[in-house]
């Protein structure tokens, strides 16, 4: 007997900078398990079908705010954004049991060629955020560039020049992204729900690593 399968079409509607809307389908068979979801043919993020999955509003507008990231900028700039995704993936691999949230924020100068200073949500793991834009002057995130230094903060409750992706964050390390040039373009941040979860030496790994960063749109 056939499987039964239907189509799921996701209205996406382009928040951030680019050329405004399309629809991202998944194809969903009658099987649990990861089904993936595709903008213009291509493959940009994955959908988890398991016993507890329910397809209705609220599910699938956190999920398009989550694949929203890697739309960023258009068709031109996807297959740049899934490196991205990959490499904040790694991050979250090394981050371990800190990396409640791992994710990028880049110049909008840089990746959308704008003239303003705002900073812009990329690709991320963990629960969704409002935070789609960071003015430079805000946050540790604005900071981090600003001074274009590794911030690290044990206790966030602390301070007030803290703008939570999570209401559950309670320390944070944001740290600067080169291009091939050394100019500052991006950022790493992480957040922890623990206190002082990044020690010198996660940190020194996390800045090796940051070397490694992919700077290339094309």
């Amino acid at each position: 007997m056939e499987k039964l399968r239907k189509l799921i079409v996701l209205p996406f509607l382009q928040t951030f900078s680019g050329d405004g809307e399309g629809t991202l389908r998944v194809d969903v068979s009658a099987d649990d398990g990861e089904h993936p979801i595709k903008y213009e043919g291509r493959t940009v993020g994955s959908l988890k079908i398991d016993e507890g999955f329910r397809i209705d509003t609220v599910h699938l507008h956190e999920l398009s705010k989550r694949i929203a990231p890697v739309l960023a900028g258009g068709k031109e700039l996807i297959e740049y954004q899934l490196k991205v995704l990959d490499w904040v993936e790694e991050a979250k691999e090394i981050a371990g049991s800190a990396g409640d949230w791992v994710g990028v924020y880049f110049k909008a100068s840089w990746i959308f060629n704008e003239s303003g200073t705002d900073l812009v949500l990329g690709p991320f793991l963990g629960r969704s955020t409002n935070h789609i834009r960071i003015p430079l002057d805000k946050g540790f995130c604005g900071m981090a560039l600003r001074e274009e230094k590794t911030v690290n903060i044990a206790d966030v409750s602390k301070s007030d020049t803290h703008i939570a992706c999570s209401v559950t964050t309670k320390s944070e390390i944001v740290i600067p992204l080169k291009n091939k040039s050394g100019e500052f373009i991006a950022e790493l941040d992480i957040d922890s729900d623990k206190l002082s979860s990044f020690t010198p030496e996660l940190e020194d790994k996390l800045q090796e690593f940051a070397k490694t960063f992919p700077c290339h749109k094309e």
